[in-house]
């Protein structure tokens, strides 16, 4: 980086991505992808969080606006995004009243309404199903706080019982857990978008 990023706080994100905060009077947070291979799953992110954006797709949450993408001299993508200044999901609920609590609730069965109702349906393939139930069975085995042997009977179960209907398919944030979530003096904002 140039010598413009002198005064940066860097964090490791959970799928080896840097976000930088440049802390001057621009406030732009910059996210990096973690590796060559990782690029071309970083890009689907990049356009899915700019989609939401550009076309209120949040249905009641925000979305950081994205600003600038690129790439580096190692050859790994990155985009500038808006800063959103506020507070993580932790930090709202120690002190958010019931009438707090009942708004983000409703904000989240908004979203998941509308998203259902714009929604094409389709029967999902089993390679793709199978292959998510291996990659949360992979996840939850390196657990020391897990029951084993609860857990090998539900993996058990999402094995035998797969989806043979219809499913949703259509845009979606990816990773829509409470710690991607900012509440903004503006609203509720989505970040960290998965492909």
């Amino acid at each position: 980086m140039n010598s413009y990023h002198q005064q940066l706080i860097k964090i490791q994100g959970r799928s080896g991505c840097t976000l930088v905060f440049e802390s001057d009077s621009t406030n732009i947070i910059k996210k990096v992808s973690s590796s060559k291979e990782y690029n071309d799953r970083f890009l689907k992110q990049i356009k899915k969080q700019d989609y939401y954006y550009k076309n209120k797709q949040g249905n009641g949450f925000l979305t950081p606006r994205v600003l600038a993408e690129g790439e580096d001299i190692n050859s790994l993508l990155w985009m500038d995004m808006q800063y959103i200044p506020g507070q993580s999901y932790s930090e709202y609920f120690s002190i958010i009243n019931k009438k707090n609590l009942d708004d983000l609730i409703l904000t989240y069965l908004r979203y998941f309404e509308k998203h259902l109702e714009i929604a094409s349906y389709e029967i999902a393939p089993q390679d793709i199903i199978l292959s998510k139930i291996n990659s949360i069975k992979l996840f939850l085995d390196q657990s020391n706080y897990l029951d084993h042997q609860y857990l090998k009977k539900v993996i058990g179960y999402l094995y035998s019982s797969l989806p043979s209907s219809k499913l949703p398919i259509g845009y979606c944030h990816g990773d829509m857990t409470l710690s991607n979530l900012i509440i903004g003096n503006n609203g509720l904002y989505l970040i960290d978008f998965l492909d």
